[in-house]
């Protein structure tokens, strides 16, 4: 994420201890390229501070010694009326409420004060400074991002909720009055295109997107967010109250350009939900994704479609056997003809295949082709490289990523003659390791890799991992995962960010892989690391 060379600035005041340290690791403040101040222990440090310091926000408790919030407040108003203040209060006393607002404070927060809260009344003060005509334009921009990522945070923390912990008691935004909505999911299949053109800030790229979806949105009653644990995920709720919603969802899929964004696909649900059910209907969304075909073309559908959807058997037992034998006798071409031809997988690209067809397929056929061999370390580390590059293609409609890796698998277990050394193997392989070293976030393949550098790509696997004692996957995964331990100890970074930067688009995904190779999740490992620091 691309930092601003200006943040606006907050500063706390409070007489509390506890309540100044609360407030200050309640969300983490530098992401959102705003300054947090040193604390001030009283409303009259305040005003001695703020000539030199100039915060664009304070937020002080209301109870102190010698001038007390309201006080602090008033005479802020009074000198200094560009500031936004906010009072702060262990009491829900309605004279002082009713004194904030009086005195001129933006909003009346009562301790503990949560995150949720937090966020909420950032949002609204951020967008008080971006709409004032004297701010700069640059900075009224920078603004505009920082409230949509904070909106984009309150969101996604309600569907995250009710999808993880769905017998527990989420907070629901106050952005979100509906009672019912009518949901929409748009995948964005080829996300590395599109976070390219925007220089890999993740921030303006969510914030333009959400910009064009809502031009298309006008005088629709919705709300758009980022999905943050997944990236490419952008979710339309719309006002059950708003007339129908018709070509709709045509329209969205239309902002986006084919030839240089790649696919999306458009998933409707068409019945309002309520907020109780947004998981059960979020799933339903992405079960009707995975229907979508398997072809470079933007989609649109509807969840509720998903059980008419006919499923073929792409592969017949009698070819199951077929394939069985032909891996065991190591016939390379017989194993080609049973896939591509005869259950014509060479042809998925062509409409007549579905996404989840695709992904069915690989899996049975790699079951099989594996379940053939008898697997050393380096048979192990080619498969783990290659249901990798599986993962990611099908979700890019990548056919032919797809089938060079497939061919990988045919190669690796049906081996040729052993490749004679090369002399600049080594050199080459050197290379492969810079490579990953450097641009670790990215996602390429071994095929990519063993193209870009004129080698065999099951020899370069062979001779990678016995010169550095790891397959290209596992470095390149040991890699992702210091780094993403290095990103954490910096409280700028919110976990799912720390997942982005390090290559992963899918945070669940990366909390996974990082559980696997740490035997923590993300969220424990932070934890753990905040206590050690204390």
């Amino acid at each position: 994420m691309r930092v601003s060379t200006k943040r606006y600035k907050v500063l706390i005041a409070d007489d509390e201890y506890w309540s100044r340290e609360n407030i200050k690791h309640l969300i983490p403040w530098e992401l959102y390229d705003i300054e947090l101040l040193d604390a001030a222990c009283d409303g009259e440090e305040v005003l001695e501070r703020i000539p030199e310091e100039r915060p664009d926000i304070v937020m002080t408790d209301v109870n102190m010694p010698f001038v007390d919030g309201l006080e602090l407040i008033r005479q802020i108003k009074e000198k200094y009326p560009d500031i936004i203040t906010v009072a702060i209060s262990g009491y829900d006393d309605f004279e002082k409420v009713k004194g904030v607002f009086v005195s001129g404070g933006l909003d009346y927060l009562l301790k503990p004060v949560t995150r949720q809260q937090m966020t909420e009344v950032l949002t609204k003060a951020l967008s008080i400074l971006e709409e004032r005509q004297n701010t700069p334009m640059e900075d009224r921009g920078k603004s505009v991002r920082m409230s949509s990522f904070l909106e984009d945070t309150e969101m996604s923390s309600l569907l995250a909720g009710r999808l993880y912990h769905p017998n527990e008691q989420v907070y629901i935004p106050s952005s979100m009055e509906y009672d019912r909505v009518h949901v929409i999911l748009v995948k964005i299949h080829k996300i590395q295109l599109l976070t390219s053109k925007y220089r890999n800030d993740m921030t303006e790229m969510s914030y333009d997107i959400k910009e064009r979806l809502r031009k298309v949105l006008d005088g629709v009653d919705a709300t758009v967010f980022n999905f943050n644990r997944k990236v490419n995920e952008f979710m339309v709720y719309i006002n059950s109250a708003n007339p129908p919603i018709g070509n709709l969802a045509g329209d969205i899929a239309g902002v986006f350009d084919l030839d240089t964004e790649g696919p999306v696909t458009v998933v409707v649900c068409n019945e309002p939900v309520t907020m109780d059910n947004i998981a059960s209907c979020y799933r339903n969304l992405v079960s009707g994704m995975m229907f979508r075909p398997f072809k470079m073309e933007h989609f649109v559908t509807g969840c509720e479609r998903v059980g008419e959807v006919m499923m073929k058997n792409r592969l017949r037992r009698s070819q199951e056997k077929e394939l069985r034998r032909a891996v065991a006798e190591g016939k390379r071409s017989a194993i080609r003809k049973i896939l591509f031809d005869e259950a014509g997988f060479s042809h998925c690209d062509d409409g007549s295949w579905s996404l989840l067809e695709v992904t069915q397929f690989l899996s049975r056929v790699g079951g099989i082709i594996w379940s053939e061999v008898e697997e050393d370390n380096e048979l192990i580390q080619m498969r783990d490289e290659t249901e990798e590059a599986f993962r990611y293609s099908q979700m890019d409609i990548d056919k032919q990523t797809i089938l060079d890796n497939l061919n990988l698998v045919i190669d690796t277990v049906c081996p040729k003659k052993e490749i004679s050394e090369d002399a600049t193997v080594d050199d080459r392989v050197q290379a492969v390791r810079d490579l990953i070293e450097e641009r670790y976030f990215e996602h390429f393949t071994l095929s990519q890799i063993a193209e870009k550098y004129h080698v065999d790509p099951s020899y370069l696997s062979r001779v990678f991992s016995r010169k550095f004692g790891e397959s290209i996957t596992a470095m390149l995964t040991r890699i992702r995962i210091e780094r993403a331990k290095e990103l954490m100890r910096q409280k700028n970074h919110t976990l799912e960010t720390v997942s982005f930067e390090v290559g992963y688009d899918d945070y669940n995904y990366f909390s996974r892989v990082f559980r696997k190779n740490t035997g923590e999740s993300p969220r424990e490992y932070r934890k753990r690391l905040e206590k050690e620091e204390k």
